[in-house]
């Protein structure tokens, strides 16, 4: 989709031919799928941003591809390359993504802000390949690049590195990562609505760390079941609110990231499928008891519980 294709094209400052001179010699080139025609090149990139604006990934894939393959030396190539990672990262298709955006990135190495770029859709498809130590790298990199001035788009960077550090569980850095996201400034980043709809969905993931600790894995008595329980549901009612808010928020912005949307709702699933089975099966209590003593301590917890859990509906 046209709006979350990160604007990197006018950044790029590769010195090729001209079009002009290109189209002399596109005359006199051949492919395996037959010679080249002047303009050729621009006639696909056109086409390209138009399946982009419809929506159509799956056709403006096999166009860039088309493009990258026939004119290689082109200076839309180069572009086509790095617009070819976006649209497989949108398309699912991370492995692909990765390949298309490393041979982009060899082509500008040394270019500055450019490669930089690319440094961060590369992070994204190491993530969506569940690769957080790479992406984590990379992440550290251009937040280093950001320190120096290098780079204005810190924040961007910064959310690459929350959730590198997500998917690695390292819990305590997360909410320090998050805390230096709010810090840095919005407007910076390369697509400020989606930055944005990041924040508020990992504030909504770490959330979920924070939930589904309870109840302790630890022998608890009466006392300290109904007390984890107050702390659970006054966890997953601020994570509802949260959820809530994303959805308002996906209702209202003109982004429409599949991504970020869906880890939400995988998110605040598992808060409250979580939060409704510690309800219905509530920690057994310490020492041994006879049957009938389980069930009579069973059904005055769930009595003294009874108020915490309908406060929660489920998904």
């Amino acid at each position: 989709m046209l709006r979350l294709m990160i604007p990197l094209l006018a950044s790029l400052s590769v010195t090729f031919p001209t079009f002009a001179e290109e189209a002399k010699t596109s005359t006199r080139s051949q492919t395996a799928s037959g010679p080249i025609a002047p303009g050729e090149a621009e006639i696909l990139w056109e086409r390209a941003q138009e399946q982009i604006a419809e929506k159509k990934l799956d056709e403006a894939a096999l166009t860039l591809e088309r493009l990258v393959n026939r004119i290689p030396t082109h200076s839309r190539s180069l572009n086509a390359q790095k617009l070819l990672g976006e649209v497989e990262l949108e398309r699912g298709n991370a492995a692909k993504a990765l390949e298309w955006l490393k041979l982009a990135w060899n082509n500008l190495k040394g270019q500055g802000n450019a490669a930089r770029e690319i440094d961060l859709l590369r992070a994204r498809a190491y993530l969506r390949l569940q690769k957080g130590a790479e992406a984590l790298l990379v992440a550290d990199k251009l937040l280093a690049d950001a320190d120096s001035g290098k780079i204005s788009w810190g924040i961007d960077a910064q959310i690459i590195k929350t959730r590198a550090l997500l998917s690695l569980k390292q819990f305590k850095r997360v909410e320090t990562s998050l805390v230096a996201s709010r810090r840095r400034k919005l407007e910076e980043s390369l697509n400020p609505a989606l930055a944005a709809l990041w924040l508020e969905v990992l504030e909504l993931q770490f959330m979920e760390t924070k939930c589904n600790r309870f109840p302790s894995s630890k022998v608890l008595t009466e006392e300290q079941v109904i007390d984890q329980s107050g702390r659970h549901t006054a966890c997953v009612i601020q994570a509802r609110s949260q959820h809530q808010k994303i959805q308002t928020w996906a209702t209202n912005s003109l982004t429409s990231s599949r991504e970020p949307l869906s880890l939400a709702e995988a998110s605040w699933k598992k808060i409250s499928e979580h939060f409704l089975s510690s309800c219905e099966h509530p920690p057994l209590p310490p020492g041994k008891r006879t049957a009938k003593e389980l069930e009579t301590y069973l059904a005055e917890l769930m009595l003294a519980l009874q108020s915490n859990c309908s406060q929660v509906k489920g998904p």
